[in-house]
């Protein structure tokens, strides 16, 4: 004899069946997942602050966060990534602020020691004989140069660095890929002030759903839905709108800010006694679907580099063509705008000879 429920235990008992699959989940994120799991399937909000890898800044849209760890990942006391150290310099010590964004930040590369700031500092240090240099890794994943200009004035200069490099790229691209009319001086475009995710009630609520939801998409923490403006287009819109005009964006918003942002950096260093060093930014074309493998996006790499060699010429300032310098084989590449560990090393040692031959006449080598 076939005996089938009654409508209402069989709604009791799928409920039951959700609200013990929505327990164990809370459970498996909160309490068993490895970090970078539980943080995919959180709400940002949710998570404990020095968890986080950015904190919120009063006049910057964010900053690293002090004191964070994942893996081998670590940032000091001042929000740097890398070892301690003081906010005043200590005596004798000839110090190196690299300002940048993720590809200063060496995103790619796990260990703190690897990155290409600490590689450089090894360098100059062991190879070199510079035993009183320190480089300071003032790279943010993210960071334009807009607010690279904010972080040296307001974080960077309290350093007291004597020479400071500014390594920009790809993130400048992004701010010229903005809607006709929101291409501004202060990149509002590109970039709003932070704001917390307006989330539905079941995603703020239910860990199961979020899973449901999020499986797909990779770590949820990321920074877009936080500080990018409605008004940017992202590298990959062209597959949502294929009759997006990428380049004649390039044509209507000219790197007109990043030739200002770089220019006022150099001259507030120069005002303060600190050597600016310019450089050019590398890719590697070679991976597909990577935006550094789009045509439009090379042009505007190709577009800032003309920007750093001319402002170089036109103010006397120097500067350091490393994209003329950087191997684009794959194995050098963890994508097309990262390196890999034996490309952050190969990194460090062209900046190194560099700065030997040229801008390190205030630190005393042994050699």
């Amino acid at each position: 004899m076939n005996r089938r429920l009654p409508f209402w235990p069989k709604i009791l008992l799928v409920g039951f069946g959700l609200l013990v699959t929505e327990g164990l989940a809370r459970v498996y994120v909160r309490w068993i997942a490895p970090t970078p799991i539980r943080h995919q399937f959180s709400v940002f909000e949710d998570v404990p602050p020095r968890e986080r890898r950015v904190s919120t800044h009063p006049y910057l849209t964010y900053v690293n966060t002090p004191g964070y760890t994942q893996g081998d990942k670590h940032h000091n006391a001042l929000g740097w990534r890398g070892p301690e150290t003081t906010l005043t310099k200590p005596e004798g010590t000839f110090r190196i602020l690299a300002l940048g964004g993720s590809t200063t930040y060496t995103e790619a590369v796990g260990a703190d020691r690897e990155t290409f700031p600490a590689h450089l500092q090894r360098l100059l240090r062991e190879e070199h004989g510079y035993s009183t240099v320190e480089v300071i890794n003032a790279g943010v994943p993210g960071y334009n140069s807009f607010e690279s200009l904010i972080n040296l004035c307001f974080r960077g200069l309290e350093m007291e660095p004597d020479l400071v490099l500014i390594h920009h790229g790809a993130n400048d691209v992004h701010c010229r890929f903005v809607r006709p009319g929101h291409y501004r001086a202060d990149n509002r475009g590109r970039r709003k002030a932070w704001e917390w995710e307006d989330l539905s009630w079941l995603e703020q609520h239910s860990t199961m759903y979020r899973i449901v939801k999020r499986l797909h998409k990779g770590s949820h923490i990321g920074l877009e839905p936080f500080v990018d403006a409605d008004t940017y287009i992202g590298p990959y819109s062209q597959y949502e709108d294929p009759n997006l005009a990428f380049d004649k964006l390039l044509d209507e918003h000219p790197p007109t800010h990043y030739r200002n942002n770089l220019r006022n950096m150099a001259a507030i260093c120069a005002e303060h006694g600190v050597e600016c060093v310019l450089t050019t930014w590398a890719w590697c074309p070679g991976f597909e679907h990577d935006y550094a493998s789009f045509d439009f996006y090379q042009r505007g790499f190709r577009e800032l580099n003309a920007v750093v060699r001319s402002l170089a010429a036109d103010k006397e300032l120097p500067c350091f063509d490393f994209a003329s310098q950087m191997s684009q084989e794959k194995r050098y590449w963890h994508d097309g705008r990262h390196v890999n560990r034996d490309g952050s090393l190969l990194k460090a040692q062209l900046f190194a000879k560099y700065l030997v031959n040229n801008h390190l006449s205030g630190a005393e080598s042994t050699r």
